[in-house]
């Protein structure tokens, strides 16, 4: 992650990398004719700024840069003000790789002023390890999940930016502060090695430096002796293994030998003798041998043995 000094934060991330892509586009019928600061409004680098919810699913996406209109070069935004007269038109946009735009049925949540709201698809590369670590840490604030950290040329860093918010996955809301949850379907990414997120992002100077103030309220002091990064992705990718093997492994049976070839005969022929009934419990998986600090072996005394069952004369402990 970078230092306090070195934070900054963009509208379109300089993190990652963006595509070209030509996209239909024309206003809602209701926004035509609006003022452009509340339905569709242009900056002078030519990135969309603002647009409003009823045109939010016509193929644009707030951030996109608007690159040609109809075939034709624009080289400044008043060669977009014919847009907002409506009509449909083809645009070719310089857009960040990885999202899309959001289907109307998954929109659930408030357009907050500010905001670019988009689709990411994130698919783990063959070539990529299931147990590479993603890369990023997330911090549960009411219905979403703030990315705090992103780890330079992690897995994560291909797909996010610093200052995306998650708010679904798979169509599935955040509820309110459930970080059971985020890690779970993290986890379903880990197994699964794909997934979309419905994703929040600040665009103008307000909500950028907002976003900005909060991450440095939360970032640790700094320190000038830091873990590598290489060595960091060792430890992780460790850790996930370990995890996954751990899960695949079964506990040793108690059963003795003789027991578990009885009972393996047993469910092939489904017939059972009495003598079969009786479990026999292996002595090696029940015998422990304590050390002890009592110098002289008579001094020590044998344990006195009591039902934990409780009576109408004594209660549920050894000492009662």
């Amino acid at each position: 992650m970078s230092s306090k000094k070195e934070l900054k934060l963009k509208a379109v991330p300089d993190t990652l990398k963006q595509r070209v892509v030509e996209v239909k586009f024309g206003l809602h019928d209701s926004d035509v004719g609006k003022s452009p600061d509340d339905v569709f409004k242009i900056d002078d680098d030519l990135m969309l700024s603002q647009l409003s919810k009823n045109s939010l699913h016509n193929g644009l996406i707030i951030g996109d840069r608007i690159l040609k209109i109809n075939g034709t070069p624009v080289k400044n935004k008043n060669q977009t003000a014919g847009i907002l007269k409506g009509g449909e038109f083809t645009l070719e946009v310089a857009r960040r790789e990885h999202i899309h735009v959001v289907p109307q049925e998954r929109m659930k949540f408030l357009m907050r002023p500010g905001y670019s709201y988009f689709i990411v698809v994130a698919v783990r590369p063959q070539n990529v390890s299931p147990t590479a670590p993603l890369g990023f840490t997330i911090k549960a604030v009411k219905n979403r999940a703030l990315l705090t950290t992103i780890e330079p040329g992690s897995l994560s860093s291909f797909f996010f930016a610093l200052g995306d918010s998650i708010l679904d996955f798979e169509g599935a809301p955040i509820p309110f502060n459930d970080t059971n949850f985020i890690r779970e379907e993290v986890g379903k990414f880990q197994k699964n090695g794909k997934f979309t997120v419905l994703v929040e992002r600040p665009v103008n100077v307000n909500t950028l430096n907002e976003f900005r103030r909060y991450l440095l309220s939360i970032m640790p002091v700094e320190s000038d002796i830091e873990m590598a990064a290489d060595a960091k992705a060792i430890g992780l990718e460790a850790s996930n293994m370990h995890a996954m093997i751990f899960k695949k492994l079964k506990p040793p049976s108690i059963l003795t030998s003789e027991v578990r070839k009885k009972t393996k005969a047993t469910k092939a022929s489904a017939t059972c003798d009495a003598d079969d009934k009786n479990i026999k419990i292996s002595t090696a998986s029940t015998e422990m041998r304590i050390n002890s600090d009592v110098e002289d072996e008579d001094d020590l005394k044998d344990v006195v043995k009591k039902s934990h069952a409780a009576s109408a004369n004594s209660g549920f402990f050894d000492d009662e």
